[in-house]
């Protein structure tokens, strides 16, 4: 993602664990120099921060937007139980995914307090889904 001031700010999923599920969580990086450098990885969102009761969490699927309106990043991730499989999952076996929301007015330095739109997002019948990985469009 291109900041207005230049900058470039990546995300990406870091897995702690050889798996797809398990403990996921979403850090970044950015460069102020067109990618010739990069800034130390920064963790963005992990199940300690959203506050989640799960221990080790799936937190992925980053897929954010610079609002040019607000002059902030949207950020929004999919998160569930780490011990459970896409496959329980995709069957109703576990908890169905959750989305949440996260915003940075400084170019992804400092983050707001998750707020989880699961209900806004989806439909109840869901089970599986994600926002991303990618980059959103505003219009």
């Amino acid at each position: 993602l291109r900041l207005p001031d230049g900058t470039l700010f990546a995300l990406c999923e870091e897995r702690l664990e050889r798996a797809d599920s398990g403990s996921v969580r979403v850090v970044a990086r950015s460069s102020s120099d067109g990618g010739s450098t990069w800034s130390a990885l920064r963790i963005v969102a992990s199940g300690a921060e959203i506050g989640l009761e799960m221990a080790g969490a799936t937190v992925g699927n980053p897929c954010c937007v610079y609002d040019a309106v607000r002059d902030r990043i949207v950020l929004l991730v999919t998160v569930n139980d780490g011990s459970a499989h896409e496959s329980a999952i995709w069957r109703g076996h576990a908890r169905r995914r959750r989305v949440f929301v996260l915003f940075s007015s400084d170019g992804g330095l400092e983050w707001s307090s998750p707020s989880e739109i699961t209900s806004a997002v989806s439909e109840d019948d869901w089970t599986w889904y994600a926002t991303g990985p990618g980059r959103a469009v505003q219009t």
